[in-house]
């Protein structure tokens, strides 16, 4: 049997190739897109880039502000309403009123401190929670004399035991927490107490090492057993007092007794 001559078989594959496919007319094109179209739908194109776990963006509504039921909407001006920080009651003034002035002016300046107010609603504030003729009195002061401390002056003056201390520092030494005081409410104390010293005895002017006299009398009246525990390691002579204050009112926060 002869072998196959390689040339023969070479031309023969080439004559024998199958025709080349002519294109399809549009007629087929079209029908072929048509069959494609219905036996698999492209799934939609995406309207957000989103990553994979990650909820879509949302979207705002013309005209509608974008809010959150966790997040509370700004207070007026910006800041927190009052009676969320304390109830701070009215004080009148009158005869048969039962709260001292003392204690009034201990809880706003609670109340302000706490807010953190700008010095020019600080004023407004103490009048808002003033009634009778104490809020007319506070209200007659000079335009320049309009702040809180000219205000707690006035009252002080007013309303204020007429009889007085012999000896305001040892009164302020003397003082300690008093029960259900919380202890924010307590350094205020102090201070209003130190303040009154100053005032009748120095003219006015801090006592050099005030910060550590108050820090000192807030660590020795101090009841809270929990707060003082948490205070202590913090080393809290080597604070401001304005810090120390800070300081108590987060453990307040933390602890939700604020």
């Amino acid at each position: 049997m002869t072998a196959p001559n390689p040339l023969n078989v070479t031309y023969a594959a080439h004559t024998q190739a199958p025709a080349p496919r002519m294109p399809a007319s549009d007629h087929q094109v079209s029908s072929n897109r048509h069959f494609l179209h219905q036996s698999a739908p492209l799934p939609p194109y995406p309207t957000h880039h989103t990553q994979p776990g990650l909820a879509e963006p949302l979207q705002r509504t013309p005209g509608r502000a974008l809010t959150h039921p966790s997040i509370p909407l700004p207070a007026y001006g910006g800041f927190m309403q009052t009676h969320q920080v304390k109830n701070v009651q009215v004080f009148t003034g009158n005869a048969d009123s039962k709260m001292l002035i003392e204690d009034w002016i201990r809880d706003l300046q609670y109340l302000l401190e706490a807010v953190e107010l700008p010095m020019h609603l600080r004023f407004s504030t103490a009048v808002r929670h003033l009634g009778g003729e104490a809020r007319k009195l506070v209200l007659n002061l000079p335009p320049h004399d309009q702040t809180p401390e000219k205000a707690f002056e006035e009252l002080r003056a007013e309303y204020g035991d007429t009889q007085g201390s012999l000896d305001p520092l040892a009164d302020f030494y003397e003082r300690s927490q008093r029960s259900g005081e919380s202890p924010c409410s307590y350094a205020i104390a102090l201070e209003a107490i130190l303040r009154a010293v100053e005032e009748s005895q120095r003219g006015g002017r801090p006592f050099p090492d005030r910060d550590c006299k108050l820090t000192r009398q807030l660590l020795r009246g101090l009841i809270d057993e929990e707060v003082y525990t948490r205070i202590s390691p913090m080393k809290p002579l080597l604070f401001s007092f304005r810090e120390l204050q800070t300081q108590l009112r987060n453990l307040a926060k933390e602890s939700k007794r604020f």
